[in-house]
């Protein structure tokens, strides 16, 4: 075996136990991920999780701002990419995903999944610099509650009824 096929070996051994896999749960938090930039900008970890009903994928880019991601969702045998935003303004830094997914300054990416298995991969598609970190979660859509249309609705009746009152009167 010459050097360089050692070389190589180990390389690929050493990055194939750098990724792993990673489960994520509903309403669990934030998992952070990194790339390097370059052949491989791969994500180090996959994460993987089942949706007994309907959630949302978040994305979110961390750490230096300018970073932009390819992410690949795949579940009963098809994928499908979604490329995350295109950060807006000038050099920005934050480690708080909260704060970097509410932020125009940083690449983000919100799907709404159905209920399935899932396993989400990524690469880092643009930096300015030579690595890039992030932020994963999945989440509950929240309900919107109706307005209370019924309620708007039997005033906006009561104030006619009020204004032809007064123009008989």
């Amino acid at each position: 075996m010459t050097f360089k096929t050692f070389v190589s070996a180990l390389a690929l051994a050493v990055s194939a136990a750098a990724a792993h896999a990673a489960p994520l749960t509903l309403d669990g938090g934030w998992s952070s991920f990194s790339a390097s930039y370059g052949k491989t900008s791969s994500w180090n970890t996959s994460f993987e999780f089942t949706l007994t009903e309907s959630a949302l994928l978040q994305v979110t880019d961390t750490g230096d701002n300018n970073d932009m991601y390819m992410v690949t969702v795949a579940s009963s045998g098809t994928s499908t990419d979604y490329a995350t935003s295109t950060p807006v303004g000038g050099y920005a830094f934050s480690n708080d995903p909260d704060y970097t997914f509410g932020s125009d300054a940083f690449s983000s990416l919100e799907v709404l999944l159905e209920a399935g298995s899932y396993v989400i991969t990524g690469r880092l598609n643009n930096t300015a610099y030579s690595a890039g970190t992030g932020s994963i979660q999945i989440v509950s859509p929240t309900t919107v509650p109706l307005p209370a249309s019924g309620l708007l609705l039997l005033g906006a009746f009561g104030g006619v009824v009020a204004l032809r009152r007064k123009t008989r009167a």
